[in-house]
């Protein structure tokens, strides 16, 4: 079972424009560590860690953005999928937001979802996908 999924962001308040004001998330914690412990967990030494801990209304996925002064992230992983209600209306929303989108929302070829990929402010990638059947989803 997936715990949550963390994601580098420059400004919490600005990521929370997307990810709470668009996406519908809700931020239900916020938390700044330093010293010793965030020090040694990340190895890095300097370090103060900001994060904001996001719950989907209804949901039991959590999301986590980090904002950490004086970090040099190793890497990043690939893209965190999102089901939304109303793709187009998103994707409108956030392309006025100044998102980068790899194309425009697209129906999968079995007819079950609708999908795009784009990056949100921080260049995190995001793939946000409406189901259009009740049925299992198939991209």
């Amino acid at each position: 079972m997936i715990r949550h999924c963390g994601i580098l962001v420059k400004n919490i308040d600005e990521a929370l424009r997307i990810y709470r004001d668009v996406l519908g998330f809700e931020e239900i914690e916020r938390k700044t560590l330093k010293g010793k412990y965030v020090e040694g967990l990340l190895n890095q030494r300097g370090i103060e860690l900001t994060f904001a801990k996001l719950k989907l209304k209804g949901g039991k996925t959590l999301l986590e953005l980090w904002k950490i002064e004086k970090f040099v992230p190793p890497a990043s992983f690939s893209h965190i999928s999102i089901d939304v209600n109303n793709l187009q209306e998103i994707y409108k929303k956030l392309k006025e937001r100044g998102a980068q989108f790899y194309s425009e929302p697209l129906l999968s070829p079995h007819n079950a979802v609708k999908v795009v990929f784009c990056r949100d402010l921080d260049g995190n990638t995001l793939e946000l996908v409406e189901s259009i059947r009740k049925k299992k989803n198939f991209i």
